[in-house]
């Protein structure tokens, strides 16, 4: 999977860029995006739900109203080969959001996943449906969701052919911001979309440690104390890893 800065969608450049690489999946991240350094453990975890969770979302689907609550998919036991690690049929992976809506989703075994007083949930289940499962929380799970709709863009995976189907689209125009546009394509049929929630990507909390300012220590905060989903930052910890210091002399976002 390659990982690029996220172009604009709305040029020209921007929409071509990765139907002309012809690469099977690609990562677009924003430039403050931040992710755990556990980063691949964490996506294995998230592909082993994504990929049986792919096969219950019709490509296209009904309204948002017409739907049935939300409710969740036992694993699957499907061991047919794939490709892709988060399987071949999906044309959107919301890794980086602040929130997301869907009507069905797998739960998972994640150690990373944040308390539920961290979580940014801006939208959460919407249409009447059922919120996402405290239980799931408590039990340290996160949940892979067929998404309907969802805000920011801190990372997200396309696949070709979900490139080529966006490239269609934007062709047809956009009228509103890319990320409330990308989860009106989501909902409509548009776009086969899956994401984790709580996310796995955020935006930047603190300080990066290789571009401290004068005075200031790795890990200070520039916003609100502690309220990054990630309970660790690789922009605080980049110089740590880098020295070889282990994930106990890492600096954590909460206990």
């Amino acid at each position: 999977m390659a990982i690029s800065p996220a172009p604009s969608l709305t040029s020209v450049p921007g929409r071509c860029m990765i139907t002309e690489t012809g690469l099977l999946t690609t990562l677009l991240t924003e430039g403050d995006a931040d992710w755990d350094p556990r980063l691949k453990d964490i996506l294995a975890a998230f592909a082993a739900a994504a990929g049986p969770l792919t096969k219950h979302i019709p490509l296209n689907s009904p309204p948002p109203s017409q739907k049935p609550p939300a409710s969740p998919l036992p694993p699957s036991s499907n061991n047919n080969p794939t490709i892709s690690p988060y399987g071949d049929d999906w044309d959107l992976l919301w890794l980086g959001s602040c929130g997301v809506s869907g009507h069905t989703y797998i739960p998972y075994k994640d150690p990373a996943v944040p308390p539920r007083d961290r979580e940014h949930e801006l939208i959460g289940f919407k249409y009447g449906h059922a919120p996402f499962p405290d239980d799931a929380r408590k039990r340290r799970q996160r949940l892979a969701v067929d998404v309907r709709e969802g805000v920011c863009t801190q990372a997200y995976a396309v696949s070709l052919r979900g490139a080529h189907k966006l490239l269609r689209l934007v062709n047809k125009g956009m009228d509103t911001m890319v990320d409330h546009w990308l989860g009106l394509r989501c909902g409509d049929g548009g776009l086969k979309c899956v994401a984790p929630w709580p996310q796995i990507f955020d935006d930047a909390k603190s300080i990066s440690s290789m571009d401290l300012a004068e005075g200031q220590e790795r890990g200070e905060p520039t916003g609100a104390k502690g309220d990054s989903v990630l309970e660790y930052s690789i922009r605080v910890n980049a110089k740590a890893i880098l020295e070889g210091e282990g994930m106990d002399q890492w600096v954590k976002n909460w206990a």
